[in-house]
């Protein structure tokens, strides 16, 4: 029963079409005993076509192997989370009203207030060592990803991403769902369960730091909540 049962399982049928698909091209190859095939007036052996639905189907199978093991993450409880609609979970958020902005929680999420031009609003930076990723969406629909190393605050940043893409809700009072995958030097972008980029920040990554929350550079309010974090083993 549980042979079948695995037989089931998508992996394990395009693990195996994969394999055997290069195992006939690899007997094609040594072995032409199938006649080559005519397209585009071009004559491609046999095995050639065999190779590429292998590749193909081994490459479907790593992107299955991939989204399922995002979906069994974050099926289980997170290891951090925060509703972001108090401070009382002692996280020590920062509470702030400024002339130039404001953060503060009211009871649909920490909100982030930008009057300023030149000023951004962080929590948990370290001012004498910033070592930053900034994942950001726009409300023209730009999303971006950004790398901060600066000694100072504000802070600027080296563009790593920088693309328009229909899946971030354009214009004000939109929400959007952001979500991040950081495993190494490797990092996934996704908004509204949509995947935008992947990133590949070697050799020298950033592997650990603080997590916050920023608005601007323009003028502009900005509402963060329903936080959630998992451990990647």
């Amino acid at each position: 029963m549980g042979i079948f049962t695995r037989f089931r399982d998508p992996n394990v049928i395009f693990g195996i079409l994969g394999v055997a698909s290069l195992i006939v091209a690899i007997l094609a190859w040594r072995f032409p005993v199938i006649p080559s095939s005519q397209v585009l007036s071009i004559n491609v052996p046999a095995y050639l076509y065999f190779a590429g639905f292998g590749i193909v189907v081994c490459s479907a199978v790593a992107w299955i192997a991939f989204s399922r093991q995002i979906n069994h993450v974050v099926r289980r409880a997170p290891d951090f989370s925060d509703a972001l609609t108090d401070n009382t979970n002692g996280y020590n958020w920062t509470e702030i009203i400024q002339p130039d902005g404001s953060c503060v929680f009211r009871s649909n999420g920490y909100h982030i207030t930008t009057l300023d031009l030149n000023y951004r609003f962080y929590k948990g930076l370290s001012r004498e060592i910033v070592l930053i990723y900034y994942f950001y969406i726009r409300t023209d629909g730009i999303f971006g990803f950004e790398k901060g190393e600066e000694r100072r605050i504000p802070v600027q940043h080296r563009v790593l991403e920088r693309l328009p893409n229909n899946n971030v809700n354009k214009g004000l009072n939109q929400q959007n769902r952001l979500k991040v995958r950081a495993l190494g030097h490797v990092i996934d972008l996704y908004v509204n369960e949509q995947f935008l980029a992947r990133i590949d920040d070697s050799p020298n990554p950033h592997l650990r730091g603080y997590m916050g929350f920023a608005s601007g550079p323009n003028p502009s309010e900005v509402i963060f909540s329903n936080l959630k974090v998992w451990k990647i083993n």
